[in-house]
């Protein structure tokens, strides 16, 4: 005995497949997309001084552990007084910390 269908049975089959996904497209309600910021950083670049065109990382931290917010954000120096390429590795880090904790 063939498991196979005839060309008949396969399009009575494709027919009512069709009818369910119709079926299931009207009664379809899109899921509401929402984003919960998770990093706020802060990226200077000293005009004077001794360290004259490099770089400072900060990130601001809105909110302690427990998820509790805070007044203002405290300020977590990440990099300071670096060229551009480690200020964005330790801006990296400092993303990854916060998003992988």
């Amino acid at each position: 005995m063939s498991q196979l269908k005839n060309a008949l049975e396969m399009k009575s089959i494709r027919d009512a497949d069709e009818k369910l996904k119709a079926k299931e497209r009207a009664n379809f309600v899109p899921e509401e997309s929402r984003a919960k910021p998770l990093a706020y950083f802060e990226i200077s670049r000293y005009q004077t001084g001794p360290f004259l065109g490099l770089f400072r990382v900060v990130q601001l931290i809105t909110e302690g552990r427990d998820g509790k917010k805070f007044k203002l954000p405290e300020r977590l120096i990440v990099a300071d007084g670096v060229d551009i390429v480690i200020a964005m590795a330790n801006l990296e880090t400092a993303l990854r910390r916060r998003v992988f904790r």
